[in-house]
């Protein structure tokens, strides 16, 4: 060690002197050096540049894990699921029904829309202490929330109040409200080094609505460019007085380790039951708006609910639950360039990693999924699941896809190879939204194989699981005749399920603090199996 370094040793006292010295014996040739404890990072209110990665703080007993997360409805929880073994890590009571989850990239917390009536607002919970930290106020009847790829902003639609949330992730707080379209229900986000883009499902107006949030080289919850700012008090962008109600004895913190520069994330919401109408649209091309942050809006299908992007973002997929068909929309065009019959009332959509393939939920006339080839636009594959599919995301190198069902609680997990279901997981009441991400703090000992413990076997065997405990530590991608790579610099899109509906039969477990409907989503008569609309609680 350096003389120039005593004097300062003096300064801090001889307790931090001796363990000063002791590290210095211990990394000298020959000595051994004492096992230590691995520690994450967590997030702390460190300020920073955009774009650059945040300092955090040791969490010590905490793991990162990748993790598949369902929103639960009627179970008033979040579950965390091994992708891998497709064991329950974690299932968290947050107190409300769960609509939405997005997880911040270094993994430790968890924001939540909150579905219960009048709520209007996000809560932040941390996946550690499984303390609820936070409180942020929204619009009117939120139903889902999008992550930005960087971690910094959030995006929360408010079907409602017609408009959607910018949320500062590293402050808690909500910087604005942009108006939108009729009733928005879904977004994704896509960013480049440029700046951030928003697209936005307005469900009631059947189109997708194109925000800038903030201009190039501008934080990402900043106006954009000649938009109407909150000094300015325009209508169509405000400001909450009380943006975010915190927890006492909790300070905002900031999140680590940005994801990619370009990235597109996704989220869907099947909100209404519109009547199916015939297929083939003609194929629009999108109209300017002026003001608000909104530059553009784009005509889609009937009753949009769900929006998905290839690594990138340059194309988004739209499902449209009314016409029973996807619209694809070239982002560099701001245009709807074809439309995809794939039939049935859709719920869901998500894109696998490579950008190859799509698969959309469907809970009418037949509970199923169907595999889109994006090189044809065509279906390639159907699959049966489930009883009311609501939401599907992949793995990060997507051999698997997991499928949400709001009717018999499960999570199934399908080998997109084969089209085969090998796992069914027991997951919360009601999960409406799903969402994978590859970094979940979770405490050390839920890692921890119990007695009875039940891991998922080789694909290709179906099982059930059902061991909450019973978590194994991940390990490789489980095998599949078929690998898909992932591109090294893409997040894998993912997308949640907003505004839960009942569900049919016994199975359904409803409850009255659900938000109250802006609409309904259609289920099936037994006795006719035709498509007939159903209260949401």
């Amino acid at each position: 060690m350096s003389t120039r370094f005593w004097p300062g040793l003096r300064r801090l006292g001889a307790a931090s002197a001796l363990g000063l010295s002791l590290i210095a014996a211990a990394c000298a040739p020959g000595s051994q050096v004492p096992p230590v404890q691995i520690t994450v990072l967590s997030p702390t209110p460190v300020t920073t540049a955009p774009g650059t990665p945040m300092v955090g703080t040791p969490v010590p007993g905490a793991q990162a894990v990748p993790a598949v997360l369902t929103a639960n409805a009627s179970g008033n929880s979040i579950t965390l699921i091994d992708p891998v073994t497709h064991s329950v890590l974690e299932t968290i009571d947050v107190g409300f029904p769960a609509r939405s989850v997005a997880v911040t990239p270094d993994g430790r917390y968890a924001f939540i829309v909150n579905g219960a009536s009048g709520a209007n607002s996000v809560a932040v919970f941390d996946l550690i202490t499984k303390a609820r930290v936070s409180d942020i106020t929204v619009g009117t009847d939120p139903t889902m929330i999008n992550m930005a790829s960087d971690g910094r902003s959030a995006f929360v639609t408010n079907s409602g109040s017609n408009n959607i949330s910018i949320l500062d992730v590293p402050m808690r707080t909500n910087v604005g409200n942009i108006t939108v379209g009729p009733r928005p229900v879904a977004l994704t986000s896509v960013t480049v080094p440029s700046g951030t883009t928003i697209y936005v499902v307005d469900q009631g107006g059947n189109e997708v609505s194109v925000v800038r949030p903030a201009a190039a080289g501008a934080p990402a919850g900043a106006p954009a460019a000649g938009s109407p700012t909150a000094a300015a008090t325009a209508a169509a962008v405000t400001t909450p007085a009380a943006a975010t109600t915190p927890v006492a004895g909790v300070s905002p913190t900031a999140i680590t380790t940005p994801a990619a520069a370009m990235t597109a994330t996704t989220a869907a919401s099947p909100i209404a039951g519109a009547s199916p109408t015939a297929m083939g649209s003609p194929v629009t091309a999108g109209t300017a708006t002026p003001g608000a942050g909104v530059i553009a809006t784009i005509p889609v299908g009937v009753s949009p609910v769900a929006i998905a992007g290839v690594p990138g973002g340059t194309k988004l997929y739209v499902a449209n639950q009314g016409s029973g068909d996807v619209s694809v929309i070239d982002t560099s065009s701001n245009k709807e360039s074809a439309r995809i019959p794939v039939g049935g009332h859709l719920t869901g959509l998500a894109v696998s990693p490579n950008g190859t393939l799509l698969l959309a939920t469907m809970d009418q006339p037949t509970s199923r999924v169907a595999m889109v080839d994006l090189a044809t636009n065509k279906v390639s594959r159907t699959i049966s699941v489930g009883a009311g599919p609501s939401d599907v995301t992949f793995s990060a190198d997507g051999r698997l896809a997991f499928i949400t069902d709001r009717v018999q609680n499960n999570l199934f997990v399908v080998d997109v190879a084969s089209g085969r279901v090998v796992s069914t997981v027991s997951v919360g009441g009601s999960p409406v939204a799903t969402q994978y991400t590859p970094r979940a703090l979770v405490p050390s000992t839920v890692l921890t194989p119990s007695p009875g413990a039940t891991t998922a076997p080789a694909v290709g065997t179906p099982t059930t699981v059902t061991t909450p405990s019973a978590a194994m530590t991940p390990t490789s991608a489980v095998a599949s005749p078929t690998v898909v790579a992932t591109p090294a610099a893409a997040m894998t899109p993912t997308s949640a399920v907003a505004s839960p509906t009942s569900a049919t039969g016994a199975a359904a477990t409803a409850t009255s603090a659900v938000a109250s409907p802006t609409s309904i989503l259609a289920s099936p008569t037994p006795a006719t199996g035709l498509m007939t609309p159903t209260p949401t609680p």
